[in-house]
């Protein structure tokens, strides 16, 4: 590099860069095989920090209450001068590394590992804000509006920039490599046990139900709480606006189909009933008639509850189909509260069948993902619903925490009942649908590569953990290098 004297003068004063063996360049400018060379070295550097930090736990503290108090200091907050040295010493160590193009270049060639932590970090920052301001202008707007649009493109980008952020994280990397080797290995049934733990399904539900919402709970990331039904209202309304978007596309394209076809599930439904032998076969197929009458008339108008060769054909677009399928999905109890009669539910449920697959016939095959995770969500609602409700009206104290601390409160032994109460509470509901969700992440990792979450276990092994205590361990190390915490 131009400056080798100053880059010597860094690794001397950093002891782990220079026990990791990190070499400066010998010739003038970026030097790009110097650069690859460090790599191992930078690595080895980053990791030290993450085990400096997590080793000496009261010195990380030290130096992260110090920086903080230093920061407040100098907002204008009194009492806390004594801290604005951390303060200054953290800006020192950022104008070191960045503080001009030599000093970027310097960082880049000497810390490559820790360069690429440092813009994942401001890119994850920087994501984060454009997503929240986008959120905010949708939730403050009308759908359809000019600010709602904007909301949703500066959502979209948030997105993406924290894409970048993701796909660039060396933590983020080392973690999908740690662990995806693990995730391969666990069944789909492991999360949805420990979820299943959390949320409770009700018993009333048929299997198949139980399964749809214990799947969409993991991986959707929903929680059962009330963050995590706002979670699931935003993915909902998110899901809606991107099926509307293609369907409206199909409609400018003048692409329909005929009405009868969604009479289809209908009548398979009928022939299902039939082949039962149900001693309510009668009735039950009566009411499949009537339903089928209510669809008649809502298309062809009304009096026509039988089709036949004098009925006029009607052609329907994606559009009208999909006011179809809402219809239906809020008619057989999709995210309604009162259950309908067993027979007309799953009457209106084949409706929504066959006009979801017309709609998907019509449009472009993104859809059909998209339609599943969308009426997959409107399936869970209610259960998630029930869940939460029931969730938030617990009492501080759970019945494992007083099961567990209880023979430490017997015995007087009050670290055998802290002990107690903290296992405890690793049971709570909420707890173990936060692990089911977490042990689905891992799951995803060897299937889908690199992903777009927050971190891995909400937050115990997360990557906004992991990349915490590496600044931890980084801030410790520089902090002593100025005499500011005890070596």
């Amino acid at each position: 590099m131009a400056n080798g004297n100053r880059v010597e003068e860094f690794l001397s004063q950093n002891n782990l860069m220079a026990e990791a063996g990190v070499q400066p360049g010998q010739d003038p400018g970026f030097e790009f095989m110097t650069m690859i060379q460090n790599m191992g070295p930078s690595l080895k550097k980053n990791v030290g920090d993450f085990v400096q930090a997590v080793t000496h736990l009261p010195t990380t503290a030290q130096g992260l209450m110090g920086t903080a108090g230093g920061y407040v200091s100098k907002a204008g907050i009194p009492g806390l001068s004594q801290y604005e040295p951390y303060a200054d010493a953290m800006n020192e160590f950022f104008v070191d590394r960045y503080g001009s193009k030599e000093a970027f270049f310097n960082t880049l060639e000497t810390d490559p590992v820790g360069a690429v932590l440092d813009l994942s970090t401001v890119f994850t920052g920087v994501g984060g804000a454009v997503r929240g301001g986008g959120a905010a202008a949708i939730q403050g707007s009308k759908a359809g509006s000019a600010v709602n649009r904007a909301g949703q493109t500066a959502n979209q980008a948030g997105q993406n920039i924290q894409r970048v952020a993701n796909a660039i994280d060396p933590i983020n990397q080392g973690l999908q490599l740690s662990y995806g080797g693990i995730g391969a290995l666990i069944p789909e049934s492991v999360p949805e046990s420990l979820y299943s733990t959390g949320v409770k399904p009700g018993t009333t539900m048929s299997p198949d139900q139980r399964k749809t919402v214990l799947r969409t709970g993991v991986e959707e990331g929903v929680m059962p709480n009330q963050a995590g039904l706002n979670r699931m209202g935003a993915l909902i309304a998110e899901y809606g606006q991107s099926v509307d978007k293609l369907i409206k596309e199909s409609v400018d394209s003048g692409q329909s189909v005929d009405a009868t076809s969604l009479f289809t599930d209908l009548a398979n439904l009928e022939q299902k009933i039939m082949d039962g032998g149900s001693i309510t076969r009668q009735a039950d197929l009566a009411e499949v008639a009537r339903v089928r009458g209510e669809l008649s008339e809502s298309i062809y108008g009304m009096g026509i509850t039988e089709l036949d060769a004098s009925v006029p054909p009607k052609r329907l677009n994606a559009e009208e189909l999909q006011k179809v399928k809402r219809s239906a999905y809020e008619n057989a109890n999709y995210g309604q509260r009162t259950q309908a009669p067993d027979i007309r539910n799953q009457a209106q449920q084949a409706i929504g069948r066959s006009a979801r697959q017309q709609v998907e016939n019509l449009t472009s095959p993104e859809i059909t993902a998209t339609n599943r995770r969308l009426g997959n969500l409107l399936q869970s609602q209610v259960p998630l619903e029930r869940a939460a409700a029931r969730i938030d009206q617990r009492n501080m104290v759970n019945l494992p925490q007083v099961v567990l601390s209880a023979p430490g409160l017997l015995s007087g032994d009050v670290g055998t009942s802290a002990l107690g109460y903290l296992l405890g509470g690793l049971l709570s509901p909420e707890r173990s649908a936060r692990a089911g969700i977490g042990v689905e992440r891992m799951r995803q990792i060897p299937r889908q590569g690199t992903m777009n979450w927050e971190s891995l276990l909400n937050p115990a092994l997360g990557r906004t953990t992991a990349r915490g205590a590496t600044y931890g361990g980084r801030l410790q190390e520089g902090l002593k290098n100025r005499g500011l915490l005890n070596r």
